[in-house]
């Protein structure tokens, strides 16, 4: 005879997840500068890390050098209390999403 054990009820619940896969998220500057103290350039490679952009892309794009980018990665890093730019992007992409005007 098997032996039968309580079933364990508990209430259901679901969450659903809408996001535009073509539609990168970004953080207005000011809304980083008030959470984390980013300058305006950090919050744009913050944000730039954020839609998936390499250093090297971010550096051509920026006109500077992958050195002077990783400086600032680290100021970044610093600033947000991380330590790799994995746990960066884990905590922006736990932030709200902010609508943006069009």
């Amino acid at each position: 005879m098997p032996l039968r054990m309580p079933v364990m009820t508990a209430p259901n619940h679901v969450l659903v997840v809408v996001s535009d896969p073509e539609s990168a998220a970004t953080y207005p500057h000011t809304v980083l500068k008030s959470l984390f103290g980013l300058t305006q350039a950090e919050a744009e490679i913050a944000n730039a890390l954020l839609a998936g952009h390499s250093v090297e892309e971010i550096a051509d794009l920026r006109q500077v050098s992958s050195g002077t980018l990783r400086i600032q990665i680290k100021t970044i890093l610093h600033k947000t209390n991380t330590r790799r730019q994995s746990e960066l992007i884990r905590l922006l992409q736990s932030l709200p999403c902010f609508a943006q005007a069009k």
